[in-house]
């Protein structure tokens, strides 16, 4: 069951879509031999960057009279075709390349595999080869090392595509390997520096690996190029505060039991003093002797620099003390070791009256939203004695926004994320035009949309998915029984601005227990003639009772895609918000659907 909204003059008819799909005899030990061999040695190595045009004419019918099959589904008669054509033609990695396609699709995966892998001895740069060679060793997670090697390969030959490296990045942080994945994200940056998702997925997978100076300034840089409210910069205002311990988050390199692993003064933890400087502390608290109080507490933390809950008390005292600087580092180290204490919705809280307090704004603006993303916590038995009443939270909220214009609600009535630079379809006719779109009316049609929320990611699949891959077409296998599967053909992540269709084939960890929707945003990220992030076409789907896979797909726009990069968030759930948000991917318009820069 599928269910599409289009951001153009699109047609939901699925009747004519298209399958699009690209793509000896024994010598005698001869003088004529050597020469024949040596001809191929010279074809294939003009084949590892275009075939001649004597030969692609040659395979040209196979190719297709071979896609006429496909479409028809009559796979079988399309790999005897095939098998007809690198019998006439066996040094054509094209035919080798659509054969393994045929192959993939009669799920004859390990002759598939074979025949990509003979492709690229013919052409080891062929591209299209080494994508669709990934894509099944990924998709088959039988050997993630071999996976990863073919992932790497495309880097190296797509060296000045950018998202070619966030693929390896990506890939490496799914398998842990984090400093590794850096290198990657340097790369992409070097290659595009202008685009500021990337500066800032190297800054967090610098936080990841704890080299905090080097994301540090990252992240300024970002913050200081970006536009306010755009998804980049309420991302990097979100890392910002993770940056300055304004969370949990500590990086996946950060050592848990760091601090617990010490022993604290020359004996070890003295616990009958610690505790009971702990109750007297508590008592000079309930009895409002604050000064007092505050020099106990700091008496309880020399004994014991690890206790958080001392650290929550001591700021709770030093607010009353109105020494709001001190109280706002304390209250922060609050939950630095023990990472979900049962007072973290309260501190939280209490860090954004602190800022309040000291005229930071927008800083305070994050932690009441903070506490509004969580609220659900409020029904947990562990957090509901210390989260803060949600009405005091929204009114601390919006007297913070009195004081800082230029930054929107990020919340409905129902808390849900939305972006202020995509208004609600109600005002679409007010809006201003952006200045880069005068000169030239978008090729894409505007209509009523789910509205922008304000995901970023820095991993590619997280949770619902398995796989995630853009293509120039999908089909379904050919299994006589049991559940049939989407496939990806022709994969990759830069397309021609004519490719009739884009899709986005996608394979699940686990298959639903009950019927799920799956929802996609299709974003004009960063794209000729558009303003930045235009949410220009959605699709979905319904996922039923134990499917597996599936595909999104968006149609050309009239006059063709414009060049740049798109974005496209996927959600999962009844609504599209910042709570449904489960991943996202990237693929790119080129004016010759090539890679090059």
């Amino acid at each position: 069951m599928r269910e599409a909204v289009f951001i153009m003059a699109l047609s939901a008819n699925r009747e004519g879509m298209n399958f699009s799909v690209r793509q000896h005899r024994g010598l005698r030990a001869t003088f004529t031999t050597l020469m024949l061999a040596g001809v191929m040695t010279l074809l294939t190595s003009l084949q590892s960057f275009a075939l001649p045009t004597q030969v692609s004419e040659a395979i040209e019918p196979f190719v297709l009279e071979a896609e006429e099959l496909l479409e028809e589904f009559q796979f079988l008669a399309a790999l005897t075709l095939l098998d007809e054509g690198i019998e006439r033609h066996p040094t054509s990695p094209r035919l080798h390349k659509k054969r393994g396609d045929v192959l993939m699709i009669l799920r004859r995966n390990q002759e598939a595999l074979a025949a990509y892998r003979r492709a690229l001895d013919l052409a080891p740069r062929f591209l299209e080869g080494h994508w669709a060679l990934w894509a099944l060793l990924d998709r088959l997670s039988t050997n993630p090392e071999e996976a990863l090697q073919a992932l790497v390969q495309i880097a190296e030959i797509d060296a000045h595509n950018p998202l070619a490296q966030l693929h390896v990045a990506r890939k490496l942080r799914e398998l842990r390997r984090f400093e590794e994945s850096v290198a990657y994200f340097q790369q992409a940056v070097a290659i595009n520096p202008s685009h500021l998702a990337y500066r800032l997925f190297l800054a967090r997978a610098l936080f990841d690996v704890r080299n905090i100076e080097e994301a540090q300034n990252e992240l300024e840089d970002v913050l200081a190029r970006a536009a306010p409210n755009s998804p980049v910069w309420v991302a990097a205002q979100n890392l910002s505060q993770t940056l300055h311990d304004g969370t949990i988050d500590m990086g996946s390199r950060a050592d848990f039991f760091e601090t617990t692993k010490q022993l604290h003064g020359e004996q070890g933890k003295d616990y009958k003093t610690w505790a009971l400087t702990r109750g007297k502390a508590w008592q000079l608290m309930a009895a409002g002797r604050y000064d007092e109080a505050e020099s106990t507490w700091r008496d309880v933390l020399r004994l014991d620099p690890a206790d958080d809950l001392a650290h929550y008390n001591l700021g709770l005292t030093l607010i009353e003390l109105e020494k709001f600087e001190e109280a706002l580092t304390v209250l922060r180290a609050s939950f630095r070791q023990s990472k979900h204490p049962p007072f973290y919705p309260d501190a939280v809280f209490q860090i954004g009256h602190v800022l309040s307090k000291l005229g930071r704004w927008e800083e305070a603006i994050s932690q009441f939203e903070h506490l509004l993303a969580i609220q659900d916590w409020k029904e947990q038995d562990f957090y509901a004695m210390n989260f803060p009443d949600l009405a005091h939270v929204r009114a601390a909220l919006e007297k913070a926004r009195t004081h800082v214009d230029h930054i929107p609600s990020r919340f409905t009535d129902k808390d849900t994320f939305v972006a202020a630079s995509q208004p609600e379809p109600s005002l679409e006719k007010e809006r201003a035009p952006h200045p880069s779109s005068d000169s030239a009316q978008s090729p894409f049609e505007k209509g009523d949309i789910p509205l922008r929320v304000l995901p970023l990611s820095v991993d590619v699949v997280r949770g619902w998915f398995r796989q995630l891959v853009t293509a120039r077409s999908a089909i379904q296998d050919e299994l006589q029984a049991g559940f049939h599967e989407y496939m990806p053909l022709d994969p990759g992540d830069t397309f021609s601005p004519s490719q009739p269709s884009i899709y986005l084939v996608f394979s699940l960890t686990t298959p639903p227990s009950n019927a799920m929707p799956i929802t996609t945003q299709w974003i004009a990220e960063k794209v000729d003639g558009m303003p930045p992030n235009t949410l220009v076409g959605t699709d979905a789907v319904v996922l039923e009772l134990n499917d597996n896979t599936g595909y999104f797909f968006l149609e050309r726009p009239e006059g063709g895609w414009p060049i740049g990069t798109y974005r496209i968030d996927l959600f999962v759930g009844e609504e599209v918000s910042a709570y449904t948000y489960v991943a996202d991917i990237r693929f790119r318009i080129r004016s010759d659907g090539s890679s090059r820069k």
